[in-house]
């Protein structure tokens, strides 16, 4: 792998940084937002913090969506 090839790419789209754009490479993550950019090289980095956060909302509104498609599928069953 290269190490100008992008490995992950994010969107900022809440907070104060919305609208920025974070990119990590092999060797490197790079911020850009508005007429800003930084490079900070991962050697740099003490530690890192990632987080996978739920979106209570849209999880709910699955569910929702699962039951009306078990109770359609239920339904079209009894009717065949």
């Amino acid at each position: 792998m290269s190490a100008d090839q992008k490995q992950a790419e994010y969107l900022v789209t809440s907070g104060p940084l919305r609208g920025a754009h974070l990119m990590l490479y092999a060797n490197r993550l790079v911020q850009e937002g508005g007429d800003a950019m930084e490079v900070v090289p991962l050697a740099h980095l003490a530690s890192v913090r990632v987080a996978f956060e739920r979106d209570a909302r849209k999880l709910n509104w699955a569910i929702g969506l699962l039951m009306v498609a078990l109770l359609f599928a239920a339904v079209s069953g009894l009717l065949r």
